[in-house]
């Protein structure tokens, strides 16, 4: 009787270690994402204020340049201007769009590897069920 007290504390501590490892596996993932994600922040953050400078320096230098032109001239430097301007708000866009594509494409992955191992872990429990419904059939 001993004995089955023993391995029913065993199979109590089993349990008890493999749910802690998964739970620290879980909290490095999230760890790791979190980094990503921060990085990705300040990235953006920097691509932002450099595209602002950028933006600034370009209307001001703009402005400067068309005082001394004809008409005409003028005319096309401020269609210049305007299609510059369209220009770096495309590429905004454009960062913006492959910014949510990597990220839906880490979310895709992160799902899909959860996904594996949840049916890894419904394959184990049903062959466990088997078994022991095997068993008790004998």
């Amino acid at each position: 009787q001993r004995n089955f007290y023993i391995s029913g504390f065993a199979l109590f501590l089993w349990f008890i270690i493999r749910r802690l490892l998964t739970l620290i596996n879980e909290e490095a993932k999230l760890a790791a994402q979190c980094q990503a994600y921060k990085k990705q922040a300040e990235s953006a953050t920097e691509a932002a204020k450099r595209l602002m400078e950028e933006k600034d320096n370009s209307v001001n230098k703009g402005k400067e340049d068309h005082e001394d032109l004809d008409p005409e001239e003028k005319n096309i430097a401020v269609k210049l201007d305007q299609t510059k301007e369209q220009l770096v708000k495309t590429k905004e866009e454009l960062k913006k769009t492959k910014v949510d594509l990597e990220t839906l494409k880490s979310q895709a992955t992160s799902t899909n590897n959860e996904y594996d191992r949840l049916l890894k872990e419904h394959e184990k429990l049903q062959k466990q069920v088997d078994t022991e419904s095997s068993k008790k059939d004998n």
